[in-house]
């Protein structure tokens, strides 16, 4: 009850594009649902909005939140963002930042099918990688990412042969960049772009 409603939306351009030009192919060519754009315009004429040119909904709620700030929605890729989250329900969860960070890399190992990306071949949501020591000892941004780089490294004629990508390691940031929620200082305000994530340090 003492908190205040913000609604966060997509922009109609986004970077991911550029990164990936097939990035959400898969959605390509179906219609929006009926009566959208007049949803949208009542939202925004009825509720408190934040859109910020050039990134999506999730990239908005992970620049803005703060300490103290209960973020909403079912999408999981909001896992990756440390904070409180709201269930439909009303369950009140913590996701530290440990959590967050694991969230992300496993994604940018997974890939995300709903958004066109297939991340690493082989690697799945219950592949066995995440139940290894190393998976599991792994507790800084640069030991997530050398774990991560080290199986795209090991997928390299998996990758050539299936996408015809030459170097892993950049086929590997890529990936990670379309995973990745934006978070506070990963945006130019002042340029109305992202800032792109260019591995840990």
């Amino acid at each position: 009850p003492d908190h205040k409603l913000m609604i966060c939306l997509g922009h109609h351009s986004n970077f991911r594009y550029a990164v990936f030009p097939q990035y959400k192919s898969n959605r390509r060519g179906i219609r929006r649902a009926a009566g959208y754009k007049a949803l949208r315009d009542w939202i925004q004429n009825n509720y408190e909005t934040v859109v910020f040119p050039n990134v999506e909904a999730d990239d908005v709620l992970g620049l803005m939140a703060e300490e103290g700030d209960l973020i909403y929605s079912p999408d999981k890729d909001l896992r990756t963002i440390h904070g409180l989250h709201i269930s439909l329900a009303g369950e009140v969860t913590h996701v530290n930042e440990l959590q967050a960070n694991q969230m992300f890399y496993k994604q940018v190992l997974t890939g995300d099918a709903s958004d066109g990306y297939g991340g690493c071949p082989g690697i799945g949501a219950n592949a066995k990688v995440f139940t290894s020591d190393e998976w599991l000892s792994c507790a800084t941004d640069e030991q997530f990412w050398e774990f991560v780089q080290f199986h795209y490294w090991s997928a390299k004629k998996k990758l050539l042969d299936k996408y015809e990508v030459k170097n892993p390691l950049d086929h590997c940031l890529k990936m990670a960049r379309l995973a990745r929620i934006l978070r506070p200082g990963e945006y130019d305000f002042e340029n109305e772009r992202p800032i792109l994530w260019n591995g840990p340090g």
